[in-house]
């Protein structure tokens, strides 16, 4: 082996090494990455909260509540909150199919969050959507969703009740909506 190859293979071996130490000093991408993104979500919401009071930028706030969730990582209970607010603004804004979406994915960031009763509710906003919209199918596969999540034994038989109470005033409205009655709106 020549003095250059030999040293060339140590600079490579020291190098490796080097990397190694220091990238086992330094703190995560991943974490660095999540906190960024939260920072980014906060900025998001405090914008949409200032527009969500102003009917012609309902459409941008809910983009930018949608844009929020997205940046905060699985089991933050935010997210759930910018998603729902996502939802109901679009649906202010005549977007049935994107407050239906919406809401649904509050539901599943709800449960990734481990909040099983906040969960049930969102479907059952969702299905009330979806009943508007004309989606009776939709609607009685989302309450029952909501009904399966309702019987999880992590909820009392109080906070059980309320979410089936809903499902069952879900069940009357779409009755009634198929008679042509209307209601006054999701999570009212």
């Amino acid at each position: 082996m020549t003095t250059h190859s030999f040293q060339k293979r140590t600079f490579s071996v020291a190098l490796a090494a080097f990397m190694g130490l220091a990238a086992f000093s330094m703190p995560s991408s991943a974490g660095a990455q999540e906190e960024w993104g939260i920072e980014r979500a906060e900025g998001m919401e405090a914008e949409a909260r200032s527009l969500a009071d102003q009917k012609d930028q309902w459409e941008k706030a809910a983009w930018l509540y949608r844009s929020a969730a997205s940046l905060r990582p699985v089991g933050d209970l935010e997210a759930v909150e910018d998603l729902q607010m996502a939802g109901k603004l679009a649906w202010y804004t005549e977007d049935g199919d994107q407050a239906l979406e919406d809401l649904e994915n509050a539901a599943e960031r709800a449960m990734e969050g481990g909040d099983v009763f906040t969960a049930a509710n969102l479907l059952v906003d969702a299905a009330w959507v979806a009943t508007r919209s004309g989606d009776h199918a939709k609607a009685r596969e989302l309450a029952g969703k909501a009904e399966v999540h309702a019987s999880a034994p992590v909820l009392s038989d109080r906070v059980r009740s309320r979410v089936t109470d809903r499902v069952i005033d879900l069940g009357t409205f779409t009755t009634a909506t198929a008679a042509g009655v209307a209601e006054a709106g999701p999570g009212s």
